[in-house]
């Protein structure tokens, strides 16, 4: 067993029912990442879907982001249905060993972010902003929520990584 199915097998232990995805494996460039089926939430069997994804990032996983170590990216999100609309919300959640930007030193950045999106069949352009609410419309009975945690991932981590180093102004 190699280091990575150790980590994984280590992260098991404590989150036994999330989905575990190697982002080395899957990334943005595939048609789907992890698609959650929508059926029970149409058929208003539940009144919600929740789960937990965590995604496993190597040291090269993503480029431009100088981690030290590998890192798990923890998302909790929550799915629900609004009229003939889904809303979902999404937390994320990781620690990221990196260099400071300014002073080199090396810290641990911790990552978290929220959002929430409603996802409707019914909306007339692709995306639109409303009150800090993005809506997207979508075909189908599935969401790729695996993507949505990517995207939201990857376009909220800041351009430079600070530390409480004493160069900052």
């Amino acid at each position: 067993m190699n280091e990575k199915e150790l980590k994984i097998k280590q992260i098991r232990k404590e989150y036994p029912y999330a989905k575990v995805i190697d982002y080395s494996e899957i990334n943005l460039t595939y048609p789907e990442v992890f698609t959650i089926k929508l059926d029970d939430l149409i058929k208003e069997k539940v009144e919600e879907i929740t789960g937990i994804v965590l995604f496993y990032f190597d040291i090269l996983s993503i480029i431009g982001l100088y981690n030290k170590k590998d890192f798990f990216l923890k998302a909790e999100y929550i799915i629900k249905k609004i009229e003939n609309s889904f809303f979902i919300n999404i937390n994320l959640r990781a620690d990221i060993d990196l260099d400071c930007d300014l002073c080199g030193n090396e810290f641990i950045y911790n990552f978290e972010f929220t959002t929430q999106e409603i996802h409707s069949k019914n909306c007339k352009t692709d995306i639109k902003e409303i009150e800090d609410m993005y809506y997207f419309s979508f075909n189908g009975d599935k969401i790729d929520i695996g993507r949505i945690i990517l995207e939201n991932f990857i376009s909220n981590l800041p351009l430079k990584f600070t530390d409480n180093c004493k160069i900052k102004k």
